[in-house]
């Protein structure tokens, strides 16, 4: 595989050449969020206070999102840095973006988001604990995080356009049914 960078900002562009198990050259252009020592994965996750029986998720600024779209109700997530283990990320963006202190983390998984031009991958967890500080995201990035809580049932109710938010609840609800007495 050929890769060859066309442009560096928040993302990197690249030309990918490659060929496919029947030796036919396939060239395409890849984004990479892997800038500034940051990886190409990410973290998301669902946030529950068993205690409170709530779920805390927010609100922010997503600038691929449509003109109407601007502000997505989502998961907590984030992008991991070069070479640190996802959970840690998953715990720290808890804090940062909702103050939210995980006690345990029950892993779910991962998946690339659109491997036909991204290498996005998204590891995904449940967090249990509770909600120790205010949160609201990081002022040196820029975030305009507004934390949302909401009851189990609340979760089938919210407009949610954001993939992986969608399968979180989706997951969470099948979690419910068949493990209520394991969490």
């Amino acid at each position: 595989m050929n890769k060859t960078l066309k442009y560096k900002g928040f993302l990197k562009i690249f030309n990918v050449e490659d060929e496919n198990k029947n030796g036919v050259t396939i060239n395409r252009e890849v984004m990479s969020r892997a800038t500034d020592g940051k990886s190409d994965d990410v973290v998301s996750g669902l946030l529950w206070d068993k205690e409170k029986d709530m779920f805390y998720l927010v609100k922010q600024y997503r600038a691929g999102a449509t003109d109407q779209d601007r502000y997505l109700i989502e998961a907590v997530a984030g992008t991991l840095e070069e070479g640190e283990d996802p959970i840690e990320c998953f715990k720290r963006e808890s804090i940062e973006e909702v103050g939210f202190e995980c006690i345990s983390v029950l892993e779910l998984g991962s998946f690339y988001t659109s491997p036909g031009g991204t290498t996005e991958r998204v590891h995904l967890f449940l967090g249990i604990g509770s909600r120790t500080s205010e949160g609201g995201g990081l002022e040196e990035e820029n975030e305009d995080i507004e934390v949302l809580e909401y009851g189990f049932d609340d979760l089938n109710s919210i407009d949610i356009i954001d993939l992986k938010t969608a399968y979180l609840i989706n997951y969470q609800r099948l979690l419910n049914q068949t493990l209520p007495e394991q969490l």
